[in-house]
Protein backbone atom coordinates (compact mmCIF):
# COMPACT_ATOMS: atom_id res chain seq x y z
CA UNK A 1 0.00 0.00 0.00
CA UNK A 2 1.25 3.47 -0.55
CA UNK A 3 2.47 5.01 2.53
CA UNK A 4 1.75 8.50 1.44
CA UNK A 5 -2.26 7.53 1.43
CA UNK A 6 -2.12 5.16 4.46
CA UNK A 7 -0.85 8.34 6.43
CA UNK A 8 -3.71 10.38 5.33
CA UNK A 9 -6.67 8.46 6.75
CA UNK A 10 -10.39 8.55 5.18
CA UNK A 11 -11.42 11.05 2.88
CA UNK A 12 -15.32 12.29 2.63
CA UNK A 13 -16.70 13.89 0.05
CA UNK A 14 -19.96 15.95 -0.41
CA UNK A 15 -21.30 16.96 -3.44
CA UNK A 16 -23.66 20.10 -4.36
CA UNK A 17 -24.87 18.83 -7.43
CA UNK A 18 -27.49 21.82 -7.97
CA UNK A 19 -24.32 24.33 -7.56
CA UNK A 20 -21.27 22.41 -9.35
CA UNK A 21 -23.02 20.15 -12.19
CA UNK A 22 -21.54 18.16 -14.21
CA UNK A 23 -21.53 19.68 -17.47
CA UNK A 24 -19.52 16.64 -19.51
CA UNK A 25 -19.34 13.20 -19.98
CA UNK A 26 -20.59 12.11 -16.02
CA UNK A 27 -18.40 8.83 -16.42
CA UNK A 28 -15.09 10.63 -17.13
CA UNK A 29 -15.66 13.78 -14.47
CA UNK A 30 -16.68 11.51 -11.92
CA UNK A 31 -13.51 8.86 -12.26
CA UNK A 32 -11.03 11.73 -12.45
CA UNK A 33 -12.54 12.96 -9.21
CA UNK A 34 -12.08 10.00 -7.44
CA UNK A 35 -9.04 9.13 -8.68
CA UNK A 36 -7.47 12.75 -7.59
CA UNK A 37 -9.29 12.02 -4.54
CA UNK A 38 -7.65 8.80 -3.47
CA UNK A 39 -4.43 10.76 -2.91
CA UNK A 40 -6.00 12.25 0.25
CA UNK A 41 -6.82 8.96 1.34
CA UNK A 42 -9.35 5.99 1.14
CA UNK A 43 -12.56 7.35 0.03
CA UNK A 44 -14.76 5.65 2.64
CA UNK A 45 -17.84 8.34 2.03
CA UNK A 46 -19.04 9.81 -1.21
CA UNK A 47 -22.59 11.81 -1.17
CA UNK A 48 -24.12 14.30 -3.54
CA UNK A 49 -26.92 16.18 -2.75
CA UNK A 50 -30.06 17.26 -5.27
CA UNK A 51 -33.13 17.46 -5.90
CA UNK A 52 -33.24 14.40 -8.17
CA UNK A 53 -36.20 15.53 -10.25
CA UNK A 54 -33.97 17.99 -11.64
CA UNK A 55 -31.69 15.30 -12.63
CA UNK A 56 -31.43 13.29 -15.68
CA UNK A 57 -32.07 9.36 -15.37
CA UNK A 58 -28.63 8.72 -17.40
CA UNK A 59 -26.78 11.23 -14.47
CA UNK A 60 -28.19 9.74 -11.44
CA UNK A 61 -27.62 6.23 -12.77
CA UNK A 62 -23.90 6.99 -13.47
CA UNK A 63 -23.08 8.21 -10.07
CA UNK A 64 -25.04 5.41 -8.34
CA UNK A 65 -22.85 3.18 -10.45
CA UNK A 66 -19.45 4.72 -9.53
CA UNK A 67 -20.57 4.50 -5.80
CA UNK A 68 -22.07 8.32 -5.18
CA UNK A 69 -24.44 8.07 -3.08
CA UNK A 70 -27.85 10.38 -3.97
CA UNK A 71 -29.26 12.43 -1.61
CA UNK A 72 -32.65 13.43 -2.81
CA UNK A 73 -33.29 16.76 -1.70
CA UNK A 74 -36.94 18.29 -3.36
CA UNK A 75 -36.71 21.47 -4.50
CA UNK A 76 -39.63 23.13 -2.49
CA UNK A 77 -37.41 23.58 1.01
CA UNK A 78 -34.96 26.21 0.86
CA UNK A 79 -30.99 25.35 2.08
CA UNK A 80 -32.40 21.82 2.69
CA UNK A 81 -29.29 20.40 0.63
CA UNK A 82 -27.17 23.07 2.64
CA UNK A 83 -28.51 21.76 5.60
CA UNK A 84 -27.84 17.94 4.69
CA UNK A 85 -24.82 18.41 3.65
CA UNK A 86 -23.53 20.45 7.07
CA UNK A 87 -24.89 17.27 8.72
CA UNK A 88 -23.33 14.96 6.83
CA UNK A 89 -20.10 16.76 7.09
CA UNK A 90 -19.89 16.86 10.92
CA UNK A 91 -21.18 13.28 11.49
CA UNK A 92 -18.22 12.07 9.23
CA UNK A 93 -16.28 13.98 11.32
CA UNK A 94 -17.70 12.21 14.55
CA UNK A 95 -16.90 8.96 13.06
CA UNK A 96 -13.37 9.77 11.88
CA UNK A 97 -10.76 11.75 13.76
CA UNK A 98 -8.05 13.70 11.97
CA UNK A 99 -6.02 13.57 9.84
CA UNK A 100 -9.03 13.18 7.66
CA UNK A 101 -9.93 15.12 4.53
CA UNK A 102 -13.20 16.46 4.02
CA UNK A 103 -13.60 17.21 0.07
CA UNK A 104 -16.86 20.32 -0.61
CA UNK A 105 -17.71 20.71 -3.97
CA UNK A 106 -20.11 23.35 -4.06
CA UNK A 107 -19.67 27.23 -4.69
CA UNK A 108 -22.04 28.40 -1.75
CA UNK A 109 -20.77 30.80 0.67
CA UNK A 110 -22.91 29.53 3.72
CA UNK A 111 -20.13 26.39 3.94
CA UNK A 112 -17.98 28.97 5.31
CA UNK A 113 -18.33 28.64 9.00
CA UNK A 114 -18.88 24.59 8.61
CA UNK A 115 -15.68 24.30 6.53
CA UNK A 116 -13.29 26.54 8.97
CA UNK A 117 -14.51 25.17 12.25
CA UNK A 118 -14.17 21.71 10.70
CA UNK A 119 -10.46 22.36 9.61
CA UNK A 120 -9.68 24.43 12.59
CA UNK A 121 -9.75 20.64 14.79
CA UNK A 122 -7.48 19.44 12.02
CA UNK A 123 -9.25 18.27 8.91
CA UNK A 124 -7.29 18.56 5.90
CA UNK A 125 -10.40 20.66 3.81
CA UNK A 126 -10.68 20.39 0.02
CA UNK A 127 -12.69 22.82 -1.74
CA UNK A 128 -13.77 22.08 -5.23
CA UNK A 129 -15.45 25.12 -6.77
CA UNK A 130 -17.63 26.15 -9.99
CA UNK A 131 -15.28 28.70 -11.73
CA UNK A 132 -17.57 31.80 -10.72
CA UNK A 133 -16.48 35.56 -10.40
CA UNK A 134 -18.45 35.94 -6.99
CA UNK A 135 -17.16 33.11 -5.27
CA UNK A 136 -16.89 33.80 -1.57
CA UNK A 137 -13.18 35.02 -0.65
CA UNK A 138 -14.39 33.61 2.84
CA UNK A 139 -15.26 30.24 1.25
CA UNK A 140 -11.83 29.80 -0.38
CA UNK A 141 -9.64 31.01 2.33
CA UNK A 142 -11.76 28.00 4.84
CA UNK A 143 -10.08 25.16 2.49
CA UNK A 144 -6.63 24.45 2.91
CA UNK A 145 -6.36 23.50 -1.49
CA UNK A 146 -8.85 24.89 -3.76
CA UNK A 147 -9.80 23.31 -7.45
CA UNK A 148 -11.82 24.89 -10.00
CA UNK A 149 -14.35 22.08 -11.02
CA UNK A 150 -13.50 22.91 -14.65
CA UNK A 151 -10.17 21.44 -13.83
CA UNK A 152 -11.04 18.31 -12.14
CA UNK A 153 -13.44 17.57 -15.44
CA UNK A 154 -10.78 18.07 -17.78
CA UNK A 155 -8.34 16.37 -15.33
CA UNK A 156 -5.05 19.07 -14.96
CA UNK A 157 -5.11 18.92 -11.17
CA UNK A 158 -2.68 15.97 -11.48
CA UNK A 159 0.34 17.79 -9.74
CA UNK A 160 -1.63 20.28 -7.02
CA UNK A 161 -1.26 23.04 -9.43
CA UNK A 162 -4.18 24.85 -8.88
CA UNK A 163 -3.72 25.02 -5.29
CA UNK A 164 -4.66 28.21 -3.22
CA UNK A 165 -2.75 26.74 -0.11
CA UNK A 166 0.28 23.83 -0.68
CA UNK A 167 1.12 23.79 3.17
CA UNK A 168 -0.60 20.33 2.90
CA UNK A 169 1.79 19.36 -0.03
CA UNK A 170 4.66 20.82 1.85
CA UNK A 171 3.82 18.98 4.91
CA UNK A 172 3.43 15.65 3.23
CA UNK A 173 6.26 15.97 0.86
CA UNK A 174 8.44 16.53 4.48
CA UNK A 175 7.26 13.05 6.17
CA UNK A 176 8.37 11.29 3.13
Amino acid sequence: MNNSVSNRGVCGLFWDLENTPVTGDVAVATTNLKKELSKYGYLQSCRAYADLSRITAKTREHLHGLGIALTDVPGHRKEAADKAMIVDMFTFALDNSSPATIVLISGDGDFSTCLSRLRDRGYHIILIHPNKPQLSNVLMSAANQSFAWTDIQAKTIIQGTNTNNNVFQQQQQQQQ
